[in-house]
């Protein structure tokens, strides 16, 4: 795929989907852009990168502004091919313990970070003509489970903001699209299953045809979305769910 000396900001990338979308743009050719807020997982993921030319920020998304300064460094070097928001993630909570502050957290990196992030990329000079956008959101945008709502909402904004943009972005010949995963082995549903207990995490993995699936399956399908082979797909939240939703 066409992604060879492309730049490309990864969010979140020292978490499981994020780090691997990461180390597999630098395996196609990409020029990664690593932010998280851990300094010694950055420098742990800066050593995994094939190729060079990465950069890496430390970047703490519940103070949105980090993220200006961020990228305006990062763009004045060179500008922006693409973006992968994958920093986020959520917890089970049910609506007896559901406040405004859990609402808050839940909205403040899955999507006030993903606006911002937008915002600023997108800014003249920021990126090239031709650039693609991605959020990693979920089927819980549209198919949450008991005690999701926080998690859901957050997702669902991601994805309705998707589709708003695409209509803004469309003339500056950006694109942008979300990923919706199912059930993927990572550090979130390592949580999930904690928090709902195995046997129910179990069942929701058995509901995916092709049973649970790999960071690297998201990494793939994000690489086609950041390529030039996905150029006529904006405004879209992609299922990649195993067979669940069907």
């Amino acid at each position: 795929m066409s992604i060879t000396g492309k730049k490309i900001l990864v969010t979140g990338a020292t978490g499981g989907i994020g780090k691997e979308i990461a180390i597999h743009l630098s395996k196609v050719g990409a020029q990664v852009v690593v932010t998280a807020r851990d300094k010694k997982r950055l420098g742990d993921l800066m050593i995994r990168l094939h190729g060079s030319g990465h950069e890496q920020y430390v970047c703490d998304f519940t103070n949105l502004e980090e993220i200006e300064p961020m990228i305006s460094y990062s763009a004045a070097i060179s500008p922006f091919h693409g973006l992968v928001h994958s920093a986020g993630g959520g917890t089970i909570m049910p609506l007896r313990s559901l406040g405004s502050s859990i609402l808050h957290q839940h909205m403040q990196v899955n999507f006030y970070a993903f606006i911002e992030l937008v915002k600023q990329i997108t800014k003249k000079k920021h990126m090239y003509e031709g650039g693609s956008i991605i959020a990693i959101s979920s089927f819980a945008a549209e198919n949450g489970e008991p005690g999701q709502t926080a998690y859901s909402a957050a997702k669902a904004a991601v994805d309705a903001s998707v589709r708003t943009l695409s209509f803004e972005l469309a003339s500056k010949k950006i694109r942008i699209n979300s990923i919706r995963p199912g059930m993927i082995q990572s550090d979130s549903t390592e949580n999930y299953e904690r928090d709902m207990g195995q046997e129910k995490f179990e069942a929701l993995v058995q509901k995916q045809l092709l049973g649970l699936g790999q960071p690297k399956d998201v990494a793939a399908l994000a690489a086609f979305l950041l390529s030039d082979e996905s150029s006529f797909m904006t405004g879209r939240s992609v299922y990649l769910d195993g067979g669940r939703f069907l």
